[in-house]
C-alpha cells in the first residue's frame, strides 16, 4: 500500500511540478510588482502535498488541515494548469510579432484578462455550489411495472461530502427540501461523509428534517473506503440511515439491491466490502423489480448483464462545471457515463450530478441537484423514456448529440474571435502557381510541288488552359466528437460552418473527409482535392 501510494505521488509530482514552475515563472516576469504574491499563492497551493500520506489520519489536526489546505490545493493546482495552457497559446500567438516587443509587454493583458476571468468565474462557482439547489424531476418507465408501483417516487442524492465546513442550515435545507417533494423513499448514493468517520453525527442531525415515515437508505461511496467505512457502518448501524451494504430492501414489490463501492477492490484491507450482486439480491420475490443503488456508475456492466431494469449513481459531480442545457459537463470529457439519464440495452441509467461538493466549494453551471424519479409502466411513458434516455448509440441520443454541436458551434465562434486583426488573410487559402503564358501556336506548311496553287496556311488554335479552382474561404480551427463521426469546425471571416465527409459546402466544394488534424477538401466543378491542417497546408 506504501509503495503504491509513494508510486502515485511521484507520478503526481512529475506532472504537475512544471505546471507550477511555468505557472510561476510567467506570472512573475508579466507581473515583476506581484512577486511576493505569487510566491506566496505557490507555496499554499502545494502545501497538501506532504500530508497526502496522512489522508486516513484522524484526529483534529488533520480535519482541520484537510479542510483549509485541501480547497487552496485544488484550486491552485486547477488555476497553474490553465493558466500554463494559456501562455502556451498567447506565445503562439506572439511569435509573428515577436520583432514588435517583448513577450511579456505582448502578454500582459491576455494575463490581466485571464487571472481576471478566473477570479469572476471562482466567484459565480460558489456561488452555485452554496446557495441554489437544483431540483431534477425525471419520469422512469420500466417494463412489467406492477400496478401497485405505478407513480412511485423516489428521492436520489449524492455525494453530500458532509465535513468541517458543511453548514447545519445547509444540510437541513436538502432534506427538508426532499421532504416537501414527498418522496415514497430516499436514497443516498454514497460519499456521505468526507473521509473522516468523526462527521457522521452531522450527518445524521441533518436528516431530522426528513418525514421519519420515509425509508431513508444509503450506500458506501469511494470516500468512505478511503477512510474507516467499518466505523461507518458501526455509527451508521440502527440510526435513521438504512445503510446497504451488499444487501436488498423490499419497499412494497420493488426490491432496491445496495452494492457496496468498487473502491475496495483496489484497497487491500477492505476487499470483504466489495460489491457482491449475488448477495444484494439474495432474498429479492421472483415477481419484484429491482433497482440497484450504487456510488460509481460502473455499476452499469453488471446491471446490464443481469438485465436490472433501472441503476441509480451518483460519483461524477457532473465534474463540478458544465452547461446542463447542452448536456456537457466536465466530467465527460473523461467518462462516458457522466450525467442524467442513460440506456445500455435493457438497463436505465441515471447519474445524480451531486448534492454536495468535494473539498473546493465551486460548481459553475453544475448547481447541486436532488433528484426526483418517478415510477411507470412502459406504455403510459413511452414518450419519455425514449426521449430523455442518452444511450450507447448514436440515434438514441438525439439530445446529447444535438448538444455537442451546439457547444461546438459556441467553441468555434470564440475560436474565431480569437483570429487576429494582421492575419485576416487566409493562410490556408488555396493558390494555384499562375501559368506559364500560352502563346498562340501557328504552323505554317509551305508546300511548293511545281503547281500553280499558293502555299496553304494552317493555323493551330491555342492550347486549352485548365481553370484555377475557387478559392476555399475557410480556416480549419478544430475536430470534435468521435473517431467513428468526426465533426471539422470551419470558420471564414464572417461565418463558422460545422461539417462533416460528405457534407458540401457553399454549393462549391465537398468534404472528403475529417481526419485527426487535417480536412481533405474537394470541389464541384473541379477535379482538384486539397487538404487543410491546423496550421497551414500539408
Amino acid at each position: 500500500m506504501l509503495l503504491r501510494l509513494l508510486i502515485f505521488l511521484t507520478i503526481c509530482v512529475l506532472i504537475f511540478l512544471p505546471f507550477n514552475w511555468i505557472t510561476y515563472r510567467q506570472l512573475v516576469r508579466i507581473h515583476p510588482r506581484r512577486r511576493r504574491l505569487v510566491l506566496g499563492l505557490v507555496i499554499a497551493g502545494n502545501l497538501m502535498w506532504p500530508l497526502l500520506p496522512f489522508l486516513r489520519v484522524s484526529n483534529a489536526v488533520m480535519r482541520f488541515l484537510r479542510a483549509t489546505l485541501g480547497p487552496v490545493w485544488i484550486a491552485w493546482t486547477m488555476f497553474a494548469m490553465l493558466y500554463a495552457l494559456a501562455m502556451f497559446l498567447v506565445l503562439l500567438a506572439w511569435i509573428p510579432f515577436r520583432r514588435r516587443g517583448t513577450f511579456a509587454e505582448f502578454a500582459r493583458w491576455p494575463s490581466r484578462v485571464f487571472v481576471a476571468g478566473m477570479v469572476l468565474l471562482s466567484i459565480i462557482g460558489a456561488y452555485d455550489a452554496l446557495v441554489p439547489l437544483r431540483v431534477e424531476r425525471v419520469p422512469i418507465a420500466i417494463e412489467g411495472l406492477p400496478a401497485s408501483l405505478e407513480g412511485t417516487r423516489i428521492a436520489l442524492l449524492g455525494d453530500l461530502h458532509v465535513g468541517l465546513f458543511t453548514r447545519p442550515s445547509r444540510l437541513d435545507r436538502i432534506f427538508s427540501t426532499t421532504d416537501a417533494l414527498r418522496p415514497d423513499v430516499v436514497l443516498l448514493a454514497g460519499d456521505l461523509i468526507d473521509d473522516d468517520p468523526y462527521f457522521v453525527p452531522k450527518l445524521l442531525a441533518g436528516t431530522r428534517a426528513l418525514s421519519t415515515s420515509t425509508p431513508l437508505l444509503a450506500v458506501l461511496g469511494n470516500h468512505e473506503m478511503y477512510g474507516d467505512p467499518n466505523a461507518v457502518i458501526a455509527q451508521l448501524h440502527g440510526s435513521r440511515i438504512r445503510l446497504l451494504v451488499n444487501e436488498g430492501y423490499a419497499h412494497r414489490e420493488l426490491w432496491i439491491a445496495g452494492l457496496s463501492d468498487y473502491a475496495a477492490r483496489d484497497i487491500p484491507d477492505q476487499r470483504a466490502l466489495a460489491p457482491d450482486f449475488d448477495k444484494a439480491l439474495a432474498g429479492k420475490p421472483p415477481a419484484s423489480p429491482v433497482i440497484a443503488l450504487a456510488h460509481q456508475p460502473r455499476v452499469i456492466d453488471e446491471a446490464k448483464r443481469r438485465r436490472v431494469p433501472l441503476a441509480l449513481c451518483a460519483h461524477t459531480h457532473g465534474g463540478q462545471m458544465g452547461i446542463r442545457p447542452l448536456g456537457w459537463s466536465l466530467a465527460g470529457v473523461f467518462l462516458r457515463y457522466h450525467m442524467g439519464l442513460y440506456r445500455a440495452g435493457p438497463t436505465q441509467l441515471y447519474i445524480n450530478t451531486g448534492t454536495g461538493y468535494w473539498l473546493l466549494p465551486w460548481r459553475p453551471g453544475m448547481t447541486p441537484e436532488i433528484t426526483l424519479l418517478e415510477l411507470h409502466a412502459v406504455a403510459r411513458s413511452r414518450g419519455h423514456a425514449v426521449t430523455q434516455s442518452r444511450g450507447e448509440k448514436p440515434g438514441d441520443a438525439p439530445e446529447r448529440r444535438n448538444g455537442m454541436k451546439r457547444l461546438t458551434v459556441i467553441l468555434a465562434l470564440v475560436l474565431a474571435m480569437s483570429v487576429s486583426a494582421q492575419q485576416r488573410r487566409n493562410p490556408f487559402q488555396y493558390v494555384e502557381p499562375p501559368p506559364a503564358p500560352v502563346k498562340e501556336q501557328r504552323v505554317i506548311a509551305a508546300v511548293v510541288i511545281a503547281a500553280p496553287k499558293p502555299p496553304q496556311v494552317v493555323t493551330v488554335p491555342p492550347a486549352r488552359v485548365e481553370p484555377a479552382p475557387p478559392v476555399f474561404p475557410y480556416h480549419f480551427i478544430g475536430r470534435f466528437g468521435h473517431d467513428e463521426d468526426p465533426i471539422a469546425a470551419l470558420v471564414s471571416d464572417d461565418r463558422v460552418i460545422i461539417a462533416q465527409a460528405g457534407d458540401t459546402i457553399d454549393g462549391k466544394f465537398i468534404v472528403r473527409s475529417v481526419g485527426l488534424n487535417t480536412v481533405e477538401i474537394g470541389f464541384v466543378s473541379h477535379p482538384s482535392t486539397i487538404r487543410l491542417q491546423l496550421d497551414g497546408w500539408l
